[in-house]
C-alpha cells in the first residue's frame, strides 16, 4: 500500500526541517571525524633553521633591537613562542571539536521530534 503524502504547509515544514537536520547531523559528524584527526596527528610547526635565526637575529641586533640579548636568549624566546603557538592551536582543535560535536549532538533531537510528527500524521492518515 503506497501513502501519498499530504502536500500541506505544515508537511512541507515538517519536511523541511527535518532535511535540514539530517544536513546538520552530516556536517557536524564529517567535522567531528575532521576535528579527531586533527587532534591525532599534529602538525609540526614552522621551525625557522639556525642560519636564518642567526641572520634575523643579526639583522634586528643592527637595528638596535636586541642590543642587550645574546643569541641563546634570541632562540630560547623563538622556543618560548612555538611552544605559546602549539598551545594556542591545541586550544583552537579542541573548541574546533566541540563545536562540530555540538552541531551533530544539536541537530539528532531535532530531527527525531519533527519525523516522529510526520510518522504520526502518516499513520493518522
Amino acid at each position: 500500500m503506497v501513502i501519498k503524502p499530504n502536500w500541506t504547509l505544515r508537511n512541507l515544514y515538517l519536511y523541511l526541517v527535518c532535511f535540514v537536520t539530517v544536513i546538520m547531523i552530516l556536517i557536524g559528524a564529517v567535522s567531528t571525524v575532521n576535528n579527531l584527526i586533527d587532534l591525532a596527528y599534529e602538525v609540526p610547526p614552522y621551525v625557522e633553521s639556525k642560519e636564518d635565526m642567526l641572520k634575523n637575529f643579526d639583522s634586528l641586533s643592527e637595528k638596535g633591537v636586541f642590543a642587550e640579548m645574546t643569541f641563546e636568549e634570541y632562540s630560547d624566546m623563538r622556543d618560548e613562542e612555538i611552544e605559546m603557538q602549539k598551545d594556542r592551536e591545541r586550544a583552537y582543535e579542541v573548541r574546533s571539536l566541540f563545536h562540530s560535536l555540538s552541531i551533530f549532538i544539536i541537530g539528532i533531537p531535532f530531527y527525531l521530534y519533527h519525523w516522529r510528527k510526520i510518522e504520526k500524521q502518516i499513520s493518522a492518515s
